[in-house]
């Protein structure tokens, strides 16, 4: 009697350790939907520029940041921030240009501007295609990209064909107070030395 008592009871707790085992399991439910992760941009190329070296020209003239991204709809994105809220309506003429300065195959130096011009009262992204390196020499080739302002940043949006959808290239940003033709030079450059480099991943 006391033999059977024994299995008993080693029954008892082996029954009782596996139905706590399972008990213990962390609930999944039996389908999970998968969620794809966001889309990460393919290539980024930043930069970063020293604030408060413009001298006295307008913190908003004054680039800090800079940089170029290939987005997942074979868009490129040019963005820049500077020292001090952009206007929505600047005094007179202000722009903001990225030069590509090399690896473009159907334009020729081109860059990518977004420009205010208060005889107009707008704002207007275009493309510039470079044929040489005086500004008189640039033509504009293309208008109506797509541009935003935010605060301090400001971003053109292009796609990708409209530059030969181009692999790689180097770059620079530059702000203006005259138009590229009025033979006032440049405001603020980034990088101050070497371009960037930008490459599709």
């Amino acid at each position: 009697m006391s033999r059977l008592w024994v299995v008993v009871v080693i029954a008892v707790v082996v029954v009782g350790g596996i139905v706590a085992f399972y008990l213990l399991q962390p609930t999944t439910p039996t389908q999970q939907v998968a969620q794809a992760p966001e889309p990460a941009p393919s290539a980024v190329s930043q930069v970063s520029d020293p604030k408060g070296d413009v001298r006295d020209s307008p913190p908003y003239l004054d680039i800090v940041a800079a940089k170029v991204v290939r987005l997942s709809d074979n868009q490129l994105s040019f963005e820049i921030t500077v020292a001090g809220q952009i206007p929505k309506e600047p005094d007179g003429y202000l722009a903001y240009a990225w030069f590509l300065t090399s690896g473009i195959t159907t334009l020729d130096r081109p860059a990518i501007g977004l420009a205010y011009d208060n005889k107009v009262g707008k704002w207007d992204a275009f493309i510039l295609n470079s044929t040489g390196t005086r500004p008189e020499r640039i033509r504009t080739v293309v208008s109506g990209l797509v541009h935003t302002i935010s605060s301090d940043t400001a971003k053109v949006t292009v796609s990708a064909d409209l530059l030969g959808d181009p692999t790689s290239f180097k770059w620079h940003v530059v702000s203006r107070s005259a138009p590229f033709a009025g033979g006032v030079p440049r405001v603020d450059k980034a990088p101050d030395a070497v371009d960037a480099d930008w490459a599709s991943k």
